[in-house]
């Protein structure tokens, strides 16, 4: 932000400065052990090296300029940043706005110092003044260019932004608005990108305060005048909580209870077209952190002892770690509180809770020798960041492509027919990309078009592609598309529509397991068949899905016989509908190979199982799970006791494609530890 040198003011007093410093430096020594004297001296020196940099400049707002960078520095001690990066903090405008050099900076501080300063001046240069494609391409280039070298460039300029905003006030409208949507737009995506989640929720907080003021300042009075109610909600629920753990006898560290961001509160409301905030259920989540691992899924099997969990809302993240390594298990239950609202609960280790909440910062590993190294596990794990990118004399269009190549290996950027950037992780298929638009576009989606040509729904899409979504109203969801999406906005509105549409189940009888068995009960066909043909028999409840779309016209083919369990595939002819083969009819030799497409059969059942106790358990059956790639729809743990010894009937809603793959799965149960016995298997059809 622009300074101006002035003369103090009355309306300014003299700041404390030594107070901040010491509140500084107390800050760091917390979460540093290794804060050595030498660090101490060193930042000291910087801070006052930065006040007499800017002694004479003040800010629009009239305060002296320098308790912006402190202000900046202090947000930046939030994510635990190493000594390097509290120094740039202070000093990131000393080379622009004073007389000072980078060469100074350097021979005062070192040049790892002076290269942090100026990668963030250059980013600093970056703005977004229009929504043209090459003006966002040239930001993320400059934005990445600067990160290609050292990763606390963004840690630094994301506090400096943070900071700017909280007092955009004193800005011209028309500016206020430029900044407050570029930070919407550019900064809070990439602060997400590297798993600030904080920092993402402060700048779309912030920037919504100047985007939608009217809607902010509504939104900010009902948060108001409910706030007394969701601080006893939280408090009863954070008492139950605990109680729960400790008549189970799981160790917990800390139970916290937080709201929503505002932003994410506005944006939920408007796209579910509610009207106050009274109707978003999920506005208060609580986090429960267990000393370790194992503990989170007793921790788990306890709380859904206690209160009825949603089905469908059951999410492993540990056993199925998600791309940017986030770990955690994610369970929505109803009745904590005392409250008929559904409550979501996220159950993770005080290491994952770090991750969560710093991201990469939380990954400086202070050694004894109080030197500071960035923990490599992490970086191999997260690789993104080239080790250099030349970007002299490359276009933006040349640049793109590279980084599509190299830093961004799980995103990919495809384009609408308007020419808009939208980012998806890589191998996403045009139903990620019809819910990325908006969830009517996903629901009703039946076909796309990719580069102008017919694309089937499964299809991966490559960077620099434009996408085409074909709709038809009355549409639904197809659970199959669960099984080949990328992104989780995808899965998540797929998921909340069909857990809408989906009855509780009843707690199924305590019989001896049956042998599924393929029953023929029906036949399903588009135009009648001689009485010759093989029919393909289903049981109810199933459906062919083609090219990841169900309720496509079909018939059989009557030169093989496809059957339940068998690989099929399907042949699009000239006529209406689809052939359905054997994946290995020979017929299908001699049909042009863009013509055949994917097809299987989906079916969904309830599994219940009986276990002895033990720590893992629910771990083991999530691993297998995730492992069979079958979709875990929702899952019922209650204890009970046979024999003097505690046990445990899970139940849990599956769906597979294959009873090879329902056999699969219950073979693979039998070899954990503690496994009794399947109790029953039934068809959800």
């Amino acid at each position: 932000m622009p300074t101006t040198a002035v003369s103090p003011t009355p309306d300014h007093p003299t700041v404390d400065y030594p107070a901040l410093l010491e509140q500084m430096l107390s800050a760091i020594a917390s979460y540093l052990p290794g804060f050595s004297d030498l660090d101490r001296e060193r930042v000291t020196r910087a801070f006052w090296y930065g006040e007499s940099a800017h002694h004479d400049q003040r800010r629009r707002s009239g305060e002296p300029y320098f308790t912006h960078p402190v202000a900046a520095t202090m947000i930046l001690l939030e994510i635990r940043p190493d000594i390097d990066s509290i120094i740039a903090c202070l000093l990131h405008d000393v080379i622009e706005d004073t007389p000072i050099t980078a060469a100074q900076v350097e021979a005062e501080f070192g040049p790892t110092v002076r290269f942090l300063c100026e990668g963030v001046e250059k980013v600093s240069r970056v703005n977004l003044r229009n929504d043209q494609r090459g003006k966002k391409l040239e930001t993320i280039k400059k934005l990445f260019i600067a990160v290609a070298k050292d990763i606390r460039v963004i840690f630094v300029k994301l506090a400096d932004r943070i900071h700017n905003l909280s007092t955009l006030e004193s800005v011209p409208a028309a500016k206020r608005q430029r900044i407050a949507r570029e930070s919407m737009e550019i900064y809070a995506p990439v602060a997400l990108r590297f798993g600030l989640n904080n920092y993402k929720n402060r700048i779309t907080d912030l920037s919504f305060q100047f985007l939608y003021p009217e809607a902010y300042t509504d939104l900010t009075q009902q948060l108001a005048d409910t706030a007394a109610q969701r601080e006893k909600f939280i408090e009863i629920s954070q008492q139950q909580l605990e109680t729960t753990l400790r008549d189970h006898r799981v160790r917990y560290r800390e139970i916290k209870g937080r709201q929503k961001s505002l932003f994410s509160i506005y944006e939920k409301m408007k796209r579910k077209n509610l009207m106050s905030v009274s109707q978003v259920f999920d506005l208060i989540g609580f986090r429960v952190i267990i000393p370790d691992q194992a503990n989170c899924y007793r921790a788990l099997g306890a709380i859904h002892s206690q209160w009825t969990p949603m089905p469908g809302r059951f999410k492993d993240y540990i056993s199925g770690t998600k791309p940017n390594g986030y770990k955690s298990l994610h369970t929505t239950v109803l009745g904590l509180g005392k409250s008929a609202i559904p409550t979501e609960i996220q159950i993770r280790t005080p290491k994952m809770d770090m991750d969560a909440e710093y991201g990469p910062a939380a990954h400086w590993a202070y050694k004894e020798t109080k030197s500071s190294n960035f923990d490599q596990e992490y970086v191999t794990r997260m690789a993104w960041v080239p080790a250099a990118i030349d970007s002299a004399e490359q276009s933006t269009e040349a640049f793109y492509k590279k980084l599509s190549e190299s830093i961004l290996a799980d995103r990919i950027y495809v384009y609408t027919p308007k020419g808009d950037v939208i980012s998806l992780p890589a191998d996403s298929t045009p139903i990620d990309f019809a819910y990325h638009i908006h969830s009517d576009v996903g629901h009703g989606c039946v076909g796309a078009k990719v580069n102008g040509a017919i694309k089937p729904l499964f299809y991966k899409l490559k960077n620099g592609e434009i996408v085409e979504i074909q709709t038809k109203t009355g549409r639904t969801p197809n659970p199959q598309w669960l099984k080949f999406i990328k992104s989780g906005t995808a899965r998540s509105h797929i998921q909340n529509y069909l857990n809408k549409s989906t009855t509780s189940l009843e707690e199924p009888p305590e019989t001896s397991p049956p042998t599924p068995s393929p029953t023929p009960s029906k036949t399903q066909t588009s135009t009648p068949l001689p009485r010759t043909v093989p029919q393909l028999h289903i049981p109810q409840g199933t459906d062919i899905i083609i090219g990841g779309q169900s309720d496509m016209p079909y018939h059989l083919a009557s030169c093989c016989t496809p059957r339940l369990g068998h690989s099929i595939v399907a042949y699009k002819s000239r006529g209406l509908d689809f052939s359905i083969h054997s994946a290995d009819c020979s017929t299908l030799r001699s049909f042009p190979p863009e013509r055949v497409i994917d097809a299987y059969i989906w079916q969904p059942y309830t599994v219940t199982t009986l276990w002895t106790d033990r720590i893992g358990l629910l771990h083991d059956i999530s691993h297998v799970l995730v492992d069979l790639a079958i979709n875990l729809t929702d899952i019922i743990a209650k204890p009970m006791k046979q024999n003097q010894q505690m046990m445990y009937k899970i139940t849990m809603g599956v769906q597979v494609t294959s009873q090879a793959e329902l056999q699969t799965m219950q073979r693979r149960f039998s070899k954990i530890a503690n496994f009794v016995e399947v109790i029953s298997v039934e068809s959800r059809g």
